[in-house]
């Protein structure tokens, strides 16, 4: 047995200081990578003498050079796959964050392109908060993203959902038809859009001196004094009172045109407005 002591005396030495050595290499690595801060701490202490005594007195196992080493290695190898696994994962969550910035600006980016116009915001069902947009005609599902995702960054309602209506026809939007374009809904992560296939015949639109003529139509015959009592807009002159009658002249002497061709652009934007 004495002649044991003194075999393992010089190793003793070594042991101590390679095993400071490895704890504090881990007690440095433990701020930049956990996992192998405590693998270093666990095999610099393993390696010390006191340590591998109670270890020796505790299981009956005799912790020579070459179990110390298996020990280690087993360490490292742990260590070194825990670490690694730590790592691809927070490269994941940093790849996922730069690539959510990214989209983020990319977003603001392309909003500030997008000239639409806020019609309204206000409270919409229980916790919820809605928008109504104009956007310019032709307007693309990306420029819908885009605003969406503006609107919804920028909302200060402290509302859980979030609808934006969108629309590129502000007429139908004052008749109070539904948006004519999409709507978005937001509930906490990915804005969801619903799509209106428009099925409008471009050839039939109204041009913009007919949209001029509609709007006048429609001021005029909102004026008061009617003497139906309620406010009427005739599309005929067999519907017409002479009130209405007067109105009518009034038109079509304004924009030097026949009876017949007003109640035709009325009948057109009318039917423009409202088909989808």
């Amino acid at each position: 047995m004495e002649t044991e002591k003194t075999q393992h005396k010089p190793n003793s030495k070594w042991s101590w200081i390679i095993g400071i050595i490895l704890v504090i290499a881990g007690l440095d690595m433990l701020s930049d990578s956990l996992a192998l801060g405590i693998t270093y701490l666990l095999a610099g202490t393993i390696i010390m003498p006191p340590v591998s005594k109670m270890i020796s007195e505790k299981t009956g196992i005799f912790m020579s050079n070459k179990i110390k080493i298996i020990s280690v290695v087993v360490l490292f190898a742990i260590g070194g796959l825990v670490g690694l696994s730590a790592k691809m994962d927070s490269d994941q969550a940093t790849t996922q964050q730069v690539n959510q910035q990214e989209n983020t600006e990319a977003a603001v980016e392309a909003q500030e392109k997008v000239d639409y116009e806020l019609l309204t915001d206000g409270p919409y069902v229980p916790n919820g908060h809605r928008y109504s947009v104009l956007l310019p005609e032709n307007s693309s599902q990306s420029d819908v993203r885009s605003v969406a995702q503006k609107i919804v960054s920028e909302d200060n309602s402290g509302s859980d959902e979030i609808t934006i209506f969108f629309w590129d026809d502000k007429r139908q939007y004052e008749l109070g038809t539904s948006y004519n374009v999409a709507e978005a809904e937001w509930s906490g992560g990915e804005i969801s859009y619903q799509w209106v296939e428009n099925n409008k015949d471009s050839s039939l639109k109204p041009t913009s001196h007919e949209l001029e003529i509609y709007d006048y139509y429609w001021e005029v015959f909102d004026e008061p004094g009617n003497p139906r009592g309620y406010v009427s807009h005739p599309t005929t002159d067999e519907q017409a009172n002479a009130w209405e009658l007067q109105r009518i002249e009034r038109i079509t002497a304004e924009y030097d045109i026949s009876t017949d061709r007003l109640f035709e652009i009325v009948r057109k934007t009318l039917t423009w407005q409202f088909s989808q």
